[in-house]
């Protein structure tokens, strides 16, 4: 515990110092964005366009830096490249600056004064990019883990019904079929009560890596209710469903012969105008009834 504690310690204090440093960066940066606004606004009232287009760019920058992450990460990932950008601005305007007073005009001239913020320009086009992919990764990577079910792995109802939908589409629109298994663990809620939840849940994510692992490479395997499962088969017809759901029975059975659990599962291929997932509820009660741990074929 001792040693988290120190941990802590140094990695705040670092980051104390990367803040005042940081404060410390763009004080001077904004100190010669005011120099240059005033000598050249003095100097040269004709080129005040450009001054102040030079100040509205490295405003946006510094406003965006302070209001969106209140320096919390200025010295990681992408804003790196763009601390680079904006010190290399604040050369330009310093070199710009000093060209006045120090270097003839000419080629030379233009190039001390016009090279940083030019090579600022790419850094910083580079940095925002590099931003913007990290602030678009992190938000599919977030919608992503919402369709995931967490105990098991497998995307979860929402994703399921988006598939439904789009399979169905494609199935009216080009004739492509497919069929679904309903898998229902017989007994479950008995013996969640009996080994208790976290048994229960880690029974779960067995299951859903069983399921996985006996259907095909492009099937896709759900997480569709509490106790129960899904399996889409793209391209697939009754016969060959029924045949992948009783190997599935009897896999569950086998594997899971100490904890007496067992499954009942509904199989239906596509028809149009008929509600696949009314046919399936059906044919489950009736696997039910039947006394459980037994394959139906939805009508």
């Amino acid at each position: 515990m001792p040693f988290k504690k120190d941990e802590r310690k140094v990695s705040t204090g670092g980051g104390v110092f990367l803040r005042y440093f940081t404060f410390f960066i763009l004080g001077i940066s904004l100190i010669a964005v005011l120099l240059h606004f005033i000598f050249f606004q003095v100097r040269y009232p004709a080129q005040i366009g450009a001054v102040i287009t030079d100040i509205v760019i490295l405003a946006i920058i510094v406003s965006i830096l302070f209001e969106t992450y209140h320096l919390g990460r200025l010295w990681q990932g992408p804003f790196i490249w763009i601390n680079v950008g904006i010190f290399f601005f604040f050369m330009g305007f310093l070199l710009e600056l000093l060209g006045e007073f120090f270097v003839k005009p000419g080629f030379m001239r233009y190039s001390i004064e016009n090279g940083p913020k030019l090579l600022a320009f790419g850094i910083l086009a580079w940095g925002f990019f590099q931003w913007g992919k990290e602030k678009f990764e992190v938000s599919r990577k977030v919608e992503t883990l919402k369709e995931i079910d967490g105990p098991t792995g497998l995307p979860n109802r929402s994703s399921f019904n988006q598939e439904l939908e789009r399979r169905e589409r494609i199935a009216r629109r080009y004739g492509e079929l497919f069929s679904l298994i309903y898998l229902n663990i017989d007994n479950f809620r008995r013996y969640n009560e009996d080994a208790g939840e976290i048994l229960g849940d880690a029974l779960l994510k067995k299951m859903a890596e069983l399921i996985s692992q006996n259907v095909r490479g492009g099937d896709i395997s759900f997480r569709y209710g509490g106790d129960e499962f899904m399996a889409l088969l793209p391209g697939v017809k009754g016969e060959i469903s029924e045949k992948i759901a009783s190997r599935l029975r009897a896999k569950v059975e086998d594997e899971f012969k100490k904890e007496g659990i067992t499954t009942s599962l509904a199989v239906a291929s596509y028809e149009q105008d008929k509600n696949i997932i009314k046919r399936l509820e059906e044919a489950m009660l009736m696997a039910k009834t039947a006394g459980k741990n037994r394959v139906y074929k939805a009508d």
